[in-house]
């Protein structure tokens, strides 16, 4: 398992909602997000996941 940090800015939130669309991330990747805002970006990428069954902390 590995679990990436990454602050809750959009570039990153943005990042990683495309790599769910797009299957690049593995189900052994955990990213841990430390929001910095509560956003829309936020919110679609947890809901994204979670439809996806893909686990973030």
């Amino acid at each position: 398992m590995y679990y990436p940090y990454f602050r809750g800015k959009q570039f990153d939130l943005l990042a990683l909602r495309t790599l769910l669309e797009n299957d690049g991330l593995s189900k052994k990747v955990n990213p841990i997000i430390e929001p910095i805002k509560n956003t829309a970006a936020l919110h679609k990428l947890l809901s994204y996941a979670q439809k996806k069954q893909h686990s973030f902390f």
